[in-house]
């Protein structure tokens, strides 16, 4: 039937194999393989298909450093081993990312709980014995793994029916971490176990992924670092995408721009530009270097106070010394109530916060303290002749306000209150 033939399309496409609706071998072989619990996900646009492949579930941890305890170990491996296999697994995803990972005693209080179960386990996803769905985890903040203690778990071995421990915790992991299955069958993230590697790496598309969310590490762009699969001890580098050198003075379109510390961020993408009264710093860094867990493609951005705001879709992410704040980021309405869910800019003028929405209508409040909850309205442009389509605006205190539209800037100087074309 055709609903038959469509959901056997959108297996392959998740498999990442032709799709083709109609079930043939290939397709079988891959309904057949071992697999991860969690649920897939469809890429959300035809974009998304189009420029990658990793899948992020929406939510992430809102600090850099954590926790992990195991409090049901396997009987098939011992405590040394299965903690051993725990802390290699994270590290695959700490050594690109600012990422931390500390293990704690069983009866501590951790971020992420890990166990070896069998059968019906408490959490509504009962395991199926062996060779069927091997583990699965839930994403942030939730913190729970649980892998089934009917498999057969080894730290080698290319045996059939037998399960590599590293590699399923590193996938398991990933999905702890906010990372979905990968429609990519070479990333760590595809949703099935494909058999023992002896070279066991993350796919560049992992590793993409995880600093979508994050950010890369402090450290340089390539490092190299031993691991132990089984009984031999081999080398692996792991090398991320350089950032490309581009003048922006070629394309000087912004998603947001503030002033933080005496410099002009400019974002873009997934990168900012800084930018102070003696030049530019042209070369790009990434956004979650200097703010980690801080949105890439931004709607808008406003330095406020202390405090330095992003946001997108509909969220607000707060920032306080490069720092993530605690229960963020949230919904932008529990601060600004009545905010319009997509921005293209927010800046401060006169004593108020302005939000210009993508129809280009200007909406103001009054600027919160301390983050407490305050009321958005509709409102008329502060500056005469400001444009209603922009890109970012910033706000130059005793200096000027600055519109950014189409890869061009409108000054309005602070002794006048009109926009200079």
């Amino acid at each position: 039937s055709a609903d038959v033939s469509k959901a056997i399309a959108e297996f392959q496409n998740m498999a990442g194999i032709q799709q083709t609706g109609e079930m043939n071998a290939e397709t079988e072989r891959w309904m057949n393989m071992p697999r991860c619990g969690h649920h897939d996900q469809t890429p959300s646009s035809s974009l998304q298909q189009r420029v990658r492949r990793y899948v992020l579930l929406g939510t992430t941890w809102h600090h850099m450093t954590l926790t992990y305890k195991i409090t049901k170990y396997s009987q098939q491996l011992t405590v040394k081993d299965t903690n051993r296999m725990a802390a290699r697994a994270f590290q695959y995803w700490g050594d690109v990312s600012p990422l931390k990972f500390k293990q704690v005693d069983a009866n501590a209080r951790a971020n992420i709980n890990i166990k070896f179960v069998k059968g019906a386990h408490g959490d509504g996803s009962p395991f199926d014995g062996p060779l069927g769905v091997l583990a699965h985890a839930y994403q942030p903040e939730n913190g729970r793994a649980h892998f089934d203690d009917d498999e057969t778990w080894v730290l080698g071995d290319h045996t059939y029916g037998k399960i590599n421990i590293l590699q399923v915790m590193t996938h398991e992991f990933g999905h702890l971490l906010g990372m979905g299955h990968s429609r990519h069958n070479a990333a760590v993230m595809a949703p099935f176990y494909k058999g023992y590697e002896k070279n066991f790496h993350l796919d560049t598309d992992d590793i993409r992924g995880l600093q979508a969310m994050y950010g890369r590490g402090s450290g340089t762009t390539e490092r190299t670092t031993r691991y132990t699969t089984d009984s031999t001890t081999t080398i692996r580098t792991t090398t991320t995408d350089s950032y490309p050198n581009k003048d922006i003075c070629k394309d000087p379109s912004f998603d947001a721009v503030i002033i933080e510390k005496g410099w002009v961020r400019a974002f873009k993408g997934a990168n900012y530009y800084e930018l102070n009264g003696r030049g530019s710093k042209h070369t790009p860094h990434h956004i979650g270097d200097r703010f980690p867990g801080a949105p890439t493609n931004m709607d808008a951005a406003v330095s406020l106070h202390k405090r330095v705001l992003f946001f997108k879709g509909g969220r607000v992410f707060s920032f306080i010394n490069q720092q993530l704040e605690r229960y963020y980021p949230k919904s932008a309405d529990k601060v600004f109530s009545g905010i319009p869910r997509y921005l293209t800019a927010a800046f401060i003028h006169s004593g108020r916060i302005y939000f210009v929405d993508r129809s280009g209508a200007y909406h103001s409040s009054s600027i919160p303290r301390s983050m407490h909850r305050v009321t958005v309205r509709s409102d008329r442009p502060p500056i005469s002749g400001a444009p209603r389509n922009v890109d970012a605006v910033m706000t130059w205190d005793g200096y000027a306000t600055l519109f950014f539209s189409a890869g061009k800037y409108y000054n309005a100087p602070v002794n006048r209150n009109s926009v200079r074309y």
